[in-house]
């Protein structure tokens, strides 16, 4: 009996030793070579468990380093100094793989890229089965970028020299060399953004500072951002003709066309034209779009443009001088904008708060932001019939959109709301802070419905019919789904005269009963089809009449299509986009959807 229990004894201690080892094998991290106050500072952060592996290596000055890589493939590199590790750097991120590693370079033996390296002062991130691998090594200062491989999307290796990239073929093919500027250089960082194949290269290169200020003759290069990945590069130029500064900022791209926007002329004081060619530029303006246009007070020529009171802020927009002036206390936003007779004519707010300021960070090319920091913001749009209206207003509560046919937003359980009707204070002139709805539910209660009605057929799969004439014989010049806002201008039995769209773009008969007004527009449910605008269209002119006589700027692939309009010899949509303007869009430019 004794030697029973001595045995369940023996038993139970090792069941329990068992589940001890166990228990202190899952809380010890695998080896990984990483010092152990190293390792005592990523458990402190939690990040001691995502270490997929690491590499001790000094550096030429013979100080230590720690670099480790994560399963996710986060790249970290740790210095010792003074008996402390400090994080050199986060990042980049390289690939994520589950058989990732790091190999450090050996002096005298060539790498996997075949580069034979003076030292060992390096090491490559790989993984088999992504036949993937970066590689770093010492370069004075950090362990830079030396070259990778992505096997996956071309097969070969490419290295990185001072001033090119060589892409090395596997099948012992010609090897290829692009150049590189400094900038993009400094952009070869993140695996996903690295261009794999020697096209990539080279097309980036057109986006080299250099060939940035060769792009227009007779223009001044002013800024020169690269962006991280290394696809794009936003520009900003400058130019003086007859005491009027020009600006125009293009944005050039590796893998599309470039997109340039040219600014209002602003008359410059001669002032400030002395002070252009003495100073740096860039303590005098500001051509980026993110601030204030001019950083100095004696820049806008007052004696042709005369806004009155002080200027706090400004931004010249594609159209328009914006400022926030200040008068006897008063606070207002001035626009100045050419009158079309050779002078210009300053429309000015009525007074807004004393802690209003315009956003010139957000608002971009066409619109005026503005508001407090607290539970305030709202922005008004210039359309092309040069209208300032308001566009959104932001509150404490929630945001609401204001458009041609009325408001819409999204209520507190996140479902859309979309009414329907004129938002009185819609005009940035007429613009009054207190009366001004803060919040969705405020502006739909304060919507004028009258001569507003919205398309309901009775079987949402049909369409109703725009006629010439107010009756069935009458030519049809469309046909438009549930939802769409029309604005009644008269009454004949049975029929109304409707405008689809704003400024009585298209004019024509529909037959009343299929009509929604009043409250009832609200619980309509829109039919519209939801079709993609092939991209090879993105950009191309839109037209207001079914003949293509009237271009009205370009197709950005975020109108509604609201109706559609056929006969024997074409079928074209008939889209509507933010600002009320109609269209007319050939239905093959778009994808298959639904509708």
């Amino acid at each position: 009996m004794k030697m029973k229990n001595s045995l369940r004894l023996c038993v139970l201690l090792l069941l329990t030793a068992a589940v001890l080892f166990t228990a202190a094998s899952a809380e010890t991290p695998p080896a990984t070579g990483i010092p152990e106050a190293l390792m005592n500072q990523l458990r402190e952060t939690g990040d001691a468990d995502d270490v997929a592996d690491s590499l001790l290596l000094p550096d030429a000055a013979g100080r230590q380093w720690c670099v480790i890589v994560t399963g996710f493939g986060n790249l970290s590199a740790y210095i010792l100094e003074d008996g402390n590790w400090s994080n050199w750097r986060e990042g980049p991120t390289v690939f994520s793989a589950e058989d990732i590693r790091i190999v450090r370079h050996t002096a005298g033996k060539a790498g996997q890229d075949g580069v034979i390296r003076d030292d060992d002062l390096g090491f490559d991130i790989v993984s088999e089965s992504l036949d993937a691998r970066m590689s770093y090594h010492w370069n004075g200062e950090d362990f830079a970028l030396a070259g990778w491989r992505n096997g996956q999307s071309w097969p070969g290796n490419v290295v990185v020299t001072d001033h090119s990239l060589r892409y090395q073929p596997d099948n012992g093919g010609k090897t290829q060399e692009v150049s590189i500027s400094k900038e993009q250089k400094a952009a070869l960082e993140w695996f996903d953004d690295l261009p794999y194949m020697p096209e990539e290269a080279s097309a980036r290169e057109g986006l080299d500072r250099e060939k940035a200020e060769q792009a227009y003759p007779g223009w001044t290069l002013r800024r020169y951002v690269l962006a991280p990945d290394g696809t794009q590069a936003e520009t900003g130029y400058t130019k003086v003709e007859d005491g009027m500064l020009y600006i125009r900022r293009s944005v050039f791209h590796s893998d599309a066309e470039t997109e340039t926007t040219d600014l209002l002329p602003v008359p410059v004081t001669a002032t400030f034209r002395q002070r252009m060619e003495t100073e740096n530029f860039d303590s005098l303006a500001d051509v980026s779009g993110y601030g204030d246009t001019f950083l100095v007070p004696d820049a806008i020529d007052t004696q042709i443009i005369p806004v009155k009171g002080t200027v706090l802020q400004n931004e010249i927009l594609e159209h328009a001088l914006i400022c926030l002036t200040e008068d006897k206390g008063v606070l207002r936003i001035a626009a100045a904008e050419p009158d079309g007779m050779g002078g210009w004519k300053i429309r000015t707010t009525k007074p807004i708060p004393a802690s209003f300021t315009l956003d010139l960070f957000h608002n971009g090319d066409h619109a005026v932001q503005f508001g407090n920091d607290e539970d305030f913001e709202c922005a008004f749009t210039r359309n092309i019939h040069g209208e300032w209206t308001l566009a959104w207003v932001m509150g404490k509560e929630n945001q609401y959109d204001v458009t041609w046919f009325g408001v819409k937003g999204y209520d507190d359980e996140g479902e859309t709301v979309r009414d329907y009707g004129t938002l009185p204070g819609s005009d940035l002139f007429e613009f009054e802070y207190e009366r001004i709805p803060k919040t969705l539910q405020e502006a739909v209660k304060a919507l004028d419905r009258s001569g507003w009605a919205v398309v309901n057929n009775e079987n949402p799969g049909d369409r109703l019919h725009l006629r010439e004439k107010p009756n069935k014989d009458g030519k049809a010049i469309g046909k438009f789904y549930n939802g769409t806002p029309v604005q009644i201008r008269e009454t004949s039995g049975e029929w109304v005269l409707v405008d689809i769209g704003k400024n009585q773009t298209l004019t024509g008969w529909m037959m009343k009963k299929y009509l929604a007004t009043g409250e009832k527009m609200s619980r309509v449910d829109p039919a519209f089809p939801y079709r993609d605008l092939l991209p090879e269209y993105i950009g191309s002119a839109r037209y207001a009449d079914i003949y293509k006589s009237l271009a009205v700027s370009e197709l950005t692939g975020t109108e509604t299509i609201a109706g559609i309009y056929e006969n024997r010899k074409q079928s074209s949509w008939i889209v509507i986009n933010d600002e009320g303007d109609v269209s007319y869009v050939p239905v093959e430019w778009y994808g298959d959807g639904n509708g």
